[in-house]
């Protein structure tokens, strides 16, 4: 009976033994296996929803410049940089063919008028007074007819002169009465005359003046004055020494305040609105973010690879930055806040087999957990089911844990 007794104590030892071993072994192997992570905390807080874009700073409004002639470049007065006040002369075009056609234009105005002050002291009524002698002329010639033929038809039953006598006289009063409709009706034509005479001479004079005012303005126009005060922040004339009518030569920007022009994808354009805030963002200024407003959206795109529209935030402080217009940005629009809800840290949920799971790390194990969530943005997503305040999750290396993984904590993320 011993021996059995002493084999089963024996077996007994043994397998205390290897059990022993067993889990030395698991211990150490496990260490040595675990998988480096940083750790997340699942809390409460906002979690705001943004619309990501980037763009440029411009002055807050800024002003295209201008030349409404042409010709050789004599003075340039400006470059970019410069601060210039409303009214300043910017650059001078040469004057010499605009004073020309100034000449030119006063001269022909002269001469419209004195052709008028002919037409209407001498030319007109000259011409006039001579349609009414004619017409007196004929007056007389007619009642002088009138006469004569009831002469002629008194002396006709008379028997005093002939048939054919009488004839002669009823046809010089026919011709007498046909010469003084022919003269009235020349006195009438030539007050028409005169009259459409006059107006297209004033016509002409109005024509004149517009030419004389449009000689004088572009004579003006050719000493190039700033339309605002502000900073020169684009010189397009460069070293040129000739412009073009309309050509742009400096943009002028009033640096008192600024806008950021920033483009956002079309897939998100539907989500802003005027007057959300956002966030400006630059390597200018990594301390700190400005904030600013939309104030504007285009109407319309446009397209390099992809469609993006134009968004105008309008920053409400540079917080003494060294803010300068082109200077790159990039643009947190928030296009809605949430309240305190239950969150972790966007890259905690793993998406597996349609699944959204996380790893809860609880004394250096990882245990998944399949989780509900809701609305996201670059750095928080919200979680209706399947967690609780306080639990640690794992972050980095998540998509490399498995159920019961052994892990290393390294930081800790909130």
């Amino acid at each position: 009976m011993k021996k059995p007794v002493k084999r089963i104590i024996i077996t007994l030892v043994i397998i205390v033994i290897c059990g022993l071993l067993l889990s030395v072994n698991q211990i150490f192997g496990s260490k040595r296996d675990a998988v480096k992570i940083t750790i997340g905390k699942v809390d409460k807080g906002p979690v705001e929803q943004v619309v990501q874009a980037t763009g440029i700073i411009e002055p807050g409004e800024k002003n295209k410049v201008r030349v409404e002639v042409e010709g050789n470049v004599l003075e340039k007065l400006a470059k970019e940089g410069d601060v210039v006040k409303k009214g300043d002369v910017l650059l001078i075009v040469d004057q010499t063919k605009l004073k020309n056609e100034l000449l030119d234009a006063e001269i022909k105005l002269k001469r419209l008028q004195n052709n008028l002050k002919t037409l209407i002291e001498t030319t007109g009524p000259s011409e006039e007074l001579n349609a009414k002698n004619d017409l007196e002329k004929s007056k007389i010639s007619l009642d002088y007819a009138v006469k004569n033929l009831e002469t002629m038809r008194r002396m006709y039953k008379e028997e005093i002169i002939t048939r054919r006598q009488l004839e002669e006289a009823e046809r010089n009063l026919d011709t007498s009465k046909l010469d003084y409709q022919g003269s009235e009706q020349q006195l009438k034509s030539q007050k028409e005359k005169f009259a459409k005479s006059l107006s297209e001479a004033k016509w002409e004079i109005e024509l004149a003046q517009a030419d004389l005012k449009e000689a004088k303005r572009k004579l003006d126009q050719a000493i190039v004055r700033a339309s605002i005060t502000g900073t020169i922040v684009e010189d397009l004339l460069k070293e040129k020494r000739y412009v073009g009518f309309g050509e742009e030569i400096f943009s002028i920007g009033d640096v008192s305040r600024f806008n950021a022009k920033v483009k956002v994808d079309e897939l998100d354009i539907s989500k802003v609105k005027i007057g959300q805030p956002a966030l400006i963002s630059s390597e200018a200024f990594k301390d700190v973010k400005l904030e600013s407003h939309v104030t504007e959206i285009a109407s319309q795109a446009t397209r390099e690879t992809f469609a993006q529209i134009e968004v105008t935030l309008q920053i409400d402080s540079t917080h003494q930055r060294p803010v300068r217009p082109n200077l790159s940005v990039d643009a947190e629009i928030q296009i809605e806040k949430s309240g305190n809800l239950l969150r972790v840290p966007i890259e905690a949920v793993i998406k597996k087999d349609g699944k959204n799971l996380v790893f809860v790390i609880n004394k250096n194990r990882a245990h998944r957990r399949e989780v509900a969530v809701g609305s996201a943005n670059q750095k928080y997503i919200v979680i209706t089911k399947g967690l609780k305040e306080g639990e640690q999750v794992a972050l980095k290396n998540a998509d490399r844990l498995k159920e019961n993984s052994f892990v290393e904590k390294e930081k800790t993320k909130k």
